[in-house]
């Protein structure tokens, strides 16, 4: 799946990726940036996660309608600054996977497979989706301390 690249700059921000000896945007053959706008894009939280409206955020952007809501983006952002239990591990494993759907219900991908460990002082997140033509993709984001993200690795493999 060809998209156009990100990168993140010296700030921690993810800008598009431009060749300014081609005059255009570079563009990647894999998910890295759906990855990337699906992890780091914020849906709003529920009532019973956070009460008052204000604080429930979320993309301007996601769209709410009583015949098919529409979000982008995942939850993953009201864990932040939680201490890391196995419960935490589960609700992000849930979080991320639930972002996700998106792909499996618009059939761009067969399968989406994620894990989260705590290793040391970092938590890593491991997404591996698998195309719908059989390529298999894997991403690792990784939280360390309290920052959202530190890195990421995107494999593409003909399988």
């Amino acid at each position: 799946m060809q998209d156009l690249a990100f990168l993140m700059n010296s700030n921690g921000l993810f800008v598009w990726d431009f060749d300014e000896k081609k005059g255009d945007l570079n563009v990647v053959d894999g998910f890295e940036t759906a990855c990337l706008a699906t992890i780091f894009t914020n849906s709003r939280l529920d009532e019973s996660q956070v009460s008052p409206p204000l604080g429930r955020s979320g993309w301007i952007g996601n769209i709410q309608t009583a015949i098919e809501p529409r979000e982008i983006g995942g939850k993953t952002w009201g864990l932040e600054n939680q201490k890391v239990t196995t419960y935490l591990l589960t609700q992000l494993k849930e979080a991320v996977s639930r972002a996700f759907d998106w792909m499996l219900k618009d059939k761009i991908a067969r399968n989406i497979n994620v894990s989260c460990s705590f290793i040391y002082d970092k938590i890593d997140v491991v997404v591996r989706i698998t195309a719908r033509d059989g390529a298999a993709y894997e991403t690792v984001l990784t939280w360390k301390n309290t920052n959202a993200f530190t890195n990421t690795i995107d494999k593409n493999t003909r399988g």
